[in-house]
């Protein structure tokens, strides 16, 4: 009886084994987390306090005829981050509560731009005809506006629509 049990439990482990070697890159699993973040004219991507963040799940930029787009990225995570953009011209602009916004949500709360605060947005390279737009964002936020302090740094690589 001993013996019929040993083999039963060897046969149950060898039917086992080849089952779980039978993953290849190909499941789908590994199909749905993206391998880096984003790609050219679809990313964005930095660092929200010391963590490291990525739009690896939507990455949206919408124009408007004025010159201004709003760029919209969302981690895997659920974590927000916002981007007003006043002006798509070449070069470096304030970031205030009132011009170029930032806006950063996740599971802590809103974070945003205090009263007092300020920071740098630098339009890199902007191309019109395929609505290409590429910079970089530092900027110190606030929970509510008010409580605990976090920095955003963040460079972006989108294409921008609806202009």
């Amino acid at each position: 009886m001993k013996h019929a049990t040993v083999a039963l439990s060897l046969l149950l482990l060898s039917l086992l084994i080849p089952g779980l070697s039978a993953c290849t890159k190909e499941s789908p699993l590994e199909s749905v987390i993206p391998m880096g973040c984003g790609s050219d004219g679809a990313r964005m991507e930095g660092s929200i306090g010391t963590t490291e963040w990525c739009a690896g799940t939507s990455v949206i930029a919408n124009g408007s005829p004025d010159g201004a787009a709003l760029i919209t990225g969302i981690s895997l995570t659920g974590g927000t981050l916002v981007l007003q953009v006043d002006s798509m011209a070449v070069g470096q602009q304030p970031i205030t509560e009132a011009q170029n916004g930032v806006l950063y949500t996740g599971i802590g709360g809103s974070y945003t731009v205090p009263e007092d605060g300020h920071g740098t947005l630098t339009i890199t390279s902007y191309d019109p005809t395929n609505g290409r737009l590429q910079g970089t964002a530092a900027v110190g936020l606030r929970l509510n506006g008010e409580g605990a302090a976090t920095e955003v740094n963040c460079s972006f690589d989108v294409t921008v629509t609806g202009q």
